[in-house]
């Protein structure tokens, strides 16, 4: 399946019943640029605009970047509204 080009009503369906029935899908080797990766979101309901972030060179209110490494928080999850837990 090439991502890059525009998805069919009835594979969304599809892509949408694998992730109910698997909770995770991999798309191996998709190189796709910002709006691509915004329209297969999409296929999974409306994006919510967050606070706008650099992405691919644009400032995006649409993508939210999720990072681990310590430059950003000291290995903490960066996403907006994220509370970590008392372990």
């Amino acid at each position: 399946m090439d991502l890059r080009k525009p998805v069919t009503d009835p594979v969304a369906g599809a892509i949408r019943q694998a992730l109910a029935a698997h909770s995770v899908l991999v798309f191996h080797d998709q190189h796709l640029n910002l709006d691509q990766q915004k329209d297969v979101a999409g296929l999974f309901g409306p994006i919510e605009p967050t606070l706008p972030h650099k992405f691919l060179g644009r400032s995006e209110a649409s993508v939210v970047v999720l990072d681990n490494k310590k430059a950003c928080g000291g290995g903490q999850r960066q996403e907006p509204g994220y509370i970590p837990a008392e372990l």
